[in-house]
């Protein structure tokens, strides 16, 4: 379950568990399982090199950290309770320390990913996503919730692409509707929420 799409190496964990496929055409969803314990009177500092994709971290439970500009500037120490998000663009890469213990889903998704989505739904390309940070967010806590119980199962079909797919696009869906320049229309209006509560998880091409 570790492959080249995990985060968990920016994390100082390589061996971190990552589920990574591709649910509509080529762009990769990915998710990380992170579980680090923070060391006594030290800090840990994460560094995301640039990439044409948003980070999403959903928050297990309480944590604190701080964000580090590109000038090495840090800022104050956040507070990030269980069950919040943290959604930044990383065209430019991104860099946190690590203040206390950090258990959370880490997501790379690609804006490819966004793109194939919008298209399959007949919508608007995205733009770009709002940044949050510490944002509660319901939906993607309940999908996160889903999505450990592929971290957590020894079956083969528990865990296959098909499994998650669903989840998958739900994540994306939902960030798009809640965070894009042009939300997507309401779930009984756009043939994407269709498709990710039925059909069985087949979808068409998206070209």
């Amino acid at each position: 379950m570790v492959g080249s799409d995990s985060v968990g190496s920016y994390f100082g964990l390589p061996n971190a568990a990552c589920f990574s496929f591709s649910p509509i055409s080529v762009a990769r969803f990915s998710v990380t399982r992170l579980k680090k314990a923070a060391s006594i009177d030290q800090t840990f500092t994460v560094k995301i090199p640039p990439q044409s994709a948003y980070f999403l971290m959903l928050y297990l439970q309480d944590t604190y950290h701080c964000d580090i500009d590109q000038f090495g500037s840090r800022t104050p120490v956040r507070y990030y309770p269980k069950g919040s998000i943290c959604l930044v663009d990383i065209a430019v890469g991104a860099s946190i320390c690590l203040h206390a213990d950090l258990d959370a889903l880490a997501f790379r998704l690609p804006r490819a990913l966004f793109n194939e989505l919008t298209r399959l739904g007949n919508e608007a390309q995205l733009d770009e996503l709002q940044c949050k940070r510490g944002h509660s967010d319901s939906v993607i806590s309940n999908l996160g919730v889903a999505l450990l119980q592929f971290f957590e199962t020894t079956s083969s079909d528990a865990t296959s692409p098909d499994a998650c797919r669903h989840i998958a696009l739900a994540v994306c869906a939902h960030l798009i509707h809640c965070y894009g320049n042009t939300p997507l229309r309401s779930a009984d209006q756009i043939g994407v929420f269709d498709l990710v509560g039925g059909n069985n998880g087949s979808f068409p091409n998206s070209d």
